[in-house]
């Protein structure tokens, strides 16, 4: 054995204490008593040669995993140096064997090889360790990190934990959200059913409806000229009546509406003048509903308590705007009644230039789109004029003024009526068999 130094010889090969022995003892193959040995005997030879050489040596030197690195090369290099030897011993056959010299050098170098491998293996993980080791150091000799740093990433937590709560908050929003949503589609889907139910039931009851007019209609069919124009004459006094709104001064204080035509059903409101119709009222006449037409019995106490001309504009104001007003909040029909004339003094000069501006101011409106259809006018001032010169001082003609030369007597308000009933009938496109009075269109 060699002796125990850091770096030993190398181990000489097995091929060298071959050559010598290979070359005397070689056996001829041509030899009959000495047949060649196949080659897969000759390899479990090796190997089992092998095994048990490396065993017995390891055995006697100690085990390669303990101790020193040092020490377990040199006692593996040993126990390889010891097998190499027994190894060339035992292959050097006696005279009566046949041997193959190149599969032992093969065997031999792989053994060799498996050495080398395993010095590499040892090496690697020598730098390993090396390396961790270096790395231990390093992270123990590094400086702890700043009061700013770490502050830095506590305010960064922080903040991460309120966006957390934010996104919590916003998905318990949209959750209920969802719920509110849920719960509106079923209401709605429950409102279409209830809507549904409701116009199968009206739709059932106008066919039982109708059916059950079918054979009353049937049976007032006459073949007689006479009885049709009956049931015409009757089907026109069934139709719907038009529902009018008056709004009026002290002059129609005692008009009686159930006294008028069948064909209108009429309210009074009591307005008083178009100013007061603007600044109090407008709210209350507009809310009202199923309204067809209004009639406009005003304007006199908006101009006869002053004699200046501001007030003489701010009357023509105020009935603009009233007309005006009642024509953009409603479809219905507007029939404005000019005021009566009142003889004598500034009153009656200020009651006709206020009729020729009201006038002049409708007949421009009438001119843009369809109003032409909606607003109409009744010239009161011309039909009661005619009745004043009719009087004599000793006529027994009645007068339609009262002594005040300004409210309407008993026959005035029947003029009156007429009147608004021509103005109704001309306003709806009703065919009156009277004459009608003048009026403005």
């Amino acid at each position: 054995e060699d002796s125990d130094t850091c770096s030993p010889t190398p181990p000489t090969s097995p091929a060298s204490y071959l050559t010598s022995s290979t070359s005397s003892s070689k056996p001829t193959y041509d030899d009959p008593d000495f047949p060649p040995l196949s080659l897969e005997v000759m390899c479990e030879a090796i190997d089992l040669i092998k095994e048990k050489s490396v065993k017995n040596e390891l055995s006697r030197y100690g085990s390669p995993t303990t101790g020193s690195l040092a020490d377990c090369r040199k006692r593996l290099k040993k126990a390889v140096k010891k097998g190499f030897q027994k190894l060339a011993s035992a292959l050097l056959l006696p005279k009566s064997q046949p041997a193959e010299p190149e599969c032992i050098t093969h065997a031999i170098e792989t053994l060799d090889r498996s050495i080398l491998d395993l010095q590499a293996r040892i090496s690697t993980q020598q730098s390993v360790l090396q390396t961790l080791a270096l790395y231990n150091d390093n992270q123990k000799a590094k400086p702890p990190a700043s009061p700013s740093v770490s502050k830095e990433l506590n305010s960064v937590d922080r903040r991460l934990e309120k966006i957390e709560d934010l996104l919590n908050s916003i998905k318990e929003s949209q959750d209920e959200s969802a719920a509110m949503f849920t719960k509106i589609n079923a209401d709605a889907k429950q409102i279409r059913s209830d809507t549904t139910e409701t116009k199968e039931r009206i739709r059932s009851s106008q066919s039982a409806k109708k059916n059950s007019q079918k054979p009353a209609r049937a049976s007032h069919v006459q073949p007689h000229r006479q009885n049709t124009e009956r049931g015409r004459s009757s089907e026109q006094r069934t139709k719907r009546k038009k529902n009018i709104l008056l709004l009026h001064d002290s002059q129609l204080n005692d008009f009686k509406p159930e006294s008028f035509s069948q064909a209108f059903s009429i309210e009074k409101f009591k307005a008083g003048s178009y100013s007061d119709l603007a600044n109090k009222h407008m709210r209350e006449v507009i809310s009202k509903p199923s309204i067809d037409g209004y009639v406009l019995q005003l304007g006199v106490n908006d101009y006869r308590y002053h004699t200046t001309d501001e007030s003489m504009e701010k009357a023509i104001e105020d009935s603009k705007t009233c007309i005006n007003k009642l024509l953009e909040t409603s479809s219905a029909k507007v029939c404005v009644m000019l005021p009566t004339p009142t003889p004598g003094g500034i009153l009656s000069d200020r009651t006709e230039k206020y009729v020729k501006q009201l006038t002049d101011h409708i007949t421009l409106k009438r001119q843009s789109g369809d109003l032409w259809k909606r607003l109409f006018t009744v010239n009161n001032l011309a039909s009661f004029s005619q009745a004043l010169k009719k009087l004599q001082p000793s006529s027994d003609a009645p007068n339609p003024l009262k002594s005040d030369m300004l409210h309407v007597s008993e026959y005035g308000l029947k003029k009156l009526c007429l009147n608004m009933k021509f103005g109704l009938y001309r306003s709806f496109g009703i065919k009156s068999p009277r004459k009608q009075v003048p009026a403005e269109p």
